[in-house]
């Protein structure tokens, strides 16, 4: 009984939202009609053939919640590209043909925007990149597990692994070295060079190579304590 009235909170939640998107609109009805024509296409071939492209445990969460979401788009764009270009093969999770991924990137599926953009991510040869939740990585950034030895560029240095926080955001074209830890909400300006850990996390960071610009007051809970000041909050 209670999954019923669950399915039926969520159908008439999913009919409200339309309605209310028709009722907002700025195109003109028509083209409304066309584009969601398409994208209950797109949404449909998905759900039917998307698991021969990836693990369908990735084809669920925030950006899979509608017909009209933008990860069955996601999705059938990464489809076509493993179809016709190859890029993206041997990924289970949908990724832009801009994007150059490896394998052994752990994340939550609420966060696959990451993947959308041209981001790379670096890691084989056994080395991993840990993403926490509510990480947001922007355009341009490079996160790599191993680099060329300097006294041979033949050859590669053994990997280490890189692991970022929940609710961290790295900057647009941002540098992150193998074996680089961030802490929790760590913000890294756009354009630096992350050759160190910062474990302890809530602070900003930028530069080349990167230093902390600042510190970032922790949220005191009702009853708790700041760490910054010692004090209660009120």
């Amino acid at each position: 009984m209670d999954r019923k009235l669950d399915a039926e909170k969520v159908n008439t939640s999913a009919l409200t939202g339309l309605l209310g998107k028709l009722r907002g609109r700025t195109k003109p009805l028509h083209v409304l009609i066309v584009n969601g024509m398409d994208r209950a296409v797109v949404f449909a071939l998905v759900k039917v053939f998307g698991g021969l492209a990836y693990d369908r445990r990735f084809l669920k969460g925030r950006y899979f919640e509608r017909f009209w979401s933008p990860g069955w788009r996601w999705a059938f764009n990464g489809m076509m590209a493993k179809a016709f270009t190859g890029h993206g093969r041997g990924i289970p999770w949908p990724i832009s043909s801009q994007c150059n991924c490896g394998r052994d990137v752990d994340f939550h599926v609420d966060d696959l925007n990451n993947f959308q953009g041209s981001v790379y991510f670096q890691a084989f040869d056994g080395g991993r990149i840990h993403l926490g939740r509510g990480v947001w990585i922007a355009r341009g950034c490079a996160l790599i597990t191993t680099n060329h030895k300097i006294d041979n560029p033949d050859l590669h240095d053994e990997p280490q692994d890189i692991a970022i926080g929940d609710h961290c955001w790295l900057g647009a074209n941002v540098f992150v070295a193998p074996g680089v830890i961030l802490g929790p909400h760590t913000v890294v300006a756009a354009n630096a060079a992350v050759t160190k850990s910062f474990p302890e996390g809530w602070c900003v960071i930028g530069g080349v190579p990167a230093k902390k610009i600042k510190d970032i007051e922790r949220p005191c809970e009702e009853g708790g304590h700041n760490e910054k000041d010692g004090k209660g909050a009120r």
